[in-house]
């Protein structure tokens, strides 16, 4: 019967750590918390598994924050070469073009919303969606 009982309350907490990473707060004793409180109050959980539940999330949300600032560094990392690479195809562009040309460049450049690069691209995974010079979709 024990082991039944912590199967479900694994699954549950489980569940209850996807639905948590879609509602988060800036604070991370805070996240816990609120994660404790829906785990108690869902799996009405005794004072000892309450302690002991807290502990496993406590470490389970450290261990993805160390994740996250690892990814998040990586992310920097990336952006920094990309700015780089853009930097000197900018340059070997501009050899080409008249004096003309790099000014409505550099204009081009400077209208350009900085925030459209740091975002993904919508369609680029791999479920996007392919057009095919017919005008129809094909999965």
């Amino acid at each position: 019967m024990k082991s039944k009982h912590f199967v479900f309350m694994l699954v549950m907490l489980l569940v209850s750590v996807s639905s948590f990473a879609q509602r988060r707060s800036s604070n991370p004793e805070e996240r816990v918390d609120n994660h404790m409180e829906r785990l108690s109050e869902q799996l009405e959980l005794s004072d000892k598994q309450t302690a002991d539940v807290r502990l496993i999330v406590e470490n389970t949300h450290k261990e993805m924050q160390v994740i996250f600032e690892r990814e998040k560094e990586r992310r920097v990392l990336a952006k920094e070469e990309m700015d780089s690479i853009r930097s000197k195809q900018h340059a070997e562009l501009k050899k080409l073009l008249s004096d003309e040309q790099i000014e409505k460049f550099e204009q081009m450049l400077a209208n350009r919303p900085e925030r459209q690069e740091m975002m993904p691209r919508r369609g680029h995974g791999k479920h996007r969606k392919h057009h095919h010079g017919d005008g129809h979709r094909r999965e």
